[in-house]
């Protein structure tokens, strides 16, 4: 008998969070990315959809928080500030993913954060891994981090990974932290047509 989303587990009856792509756009064209995203898309989630979707997800008593993801979110910054506090102003948790393209120096990253913290921000993830770093040196990625960890917010780091590639292990040994990220991940990478499959 096929199991209904009520009785599953993996599929729980009410949500618990809500994940954003704010744009297709971004600073890296990485071969393993899921979307597709590159420089030259300009597909984007409006701003007014995204923050009355946000009140919606607010009146929903099982969701307690909000991813915002791309493509690069940093893309649409201002965007972003407006996103976040809407969220926070809900009680809302709220995390934004990025490549950290922007982190050009540890006080760069610090004057880029203050204000999404100010706003509401809790958690900063960062998507790096070979594939990444073809685009963004991973020496920008941690002044991100350490600027985060600095400003108190909780730090993720997510790394792809395939049999060509280095693992979890050796990026966070290069990317040489002076603290232990809040949670680190690493994933098989799948290919782009996988992942539009189970999208």
């Amino acid at each position: 008998m096929p199991t209904t989303p009520s009785t599953n587990p993996t599929f729980p009856p009410e949500p618990q969070s809500l994940g954003l792509l704010l744009t297709y756009r971004c600073t890296a064209a990485c071969s393993d990315c899921c979307f597709e995203c590159s420089p030259q898309r300009r597909e984007a989630l409006p701003l007014g959809v995204a923050l009355d979707v946000i009140d919606q997800a607010a009146a929903m008593p099982s969701v307690e928080g909000v991813t915002l993801s791309g493509g690069e979110i940093f893309l649409r910054y201002d965007d972003v500030l407006k996103i976040v506090a809407r969220a926070a102003g809900h009680g809302l948790k709220t995390k934004c993913v990025t490549n950290g393209y922007w982190a050009l120096g540890r006080d760069v990253a610090r004057r880029k954060l203050r204000p999404l913290v100010d706003a509401g921000l809790q958690t900063l993830e960062l998507s790096t891994d070979d594939y990444h770093a073809e685009h963004v040196p991973l020496e920008r990625v941690a002044h991100a981090l350490e600027a985060a960890h600095e400003l108190g917010l909780e730090t993720h780091v997510i790394v792809i990974v395939d049999r060509t590639t280095r693992g979890l292990a050796d990026i966070l040994h290069e990317l040489d932290l002076s603290f232990e990220p809040t949670a680190t991940r690493e994933f098989p990478e799948i290919g782009r047509a996988s992942c539009r499959e189970r999208v």
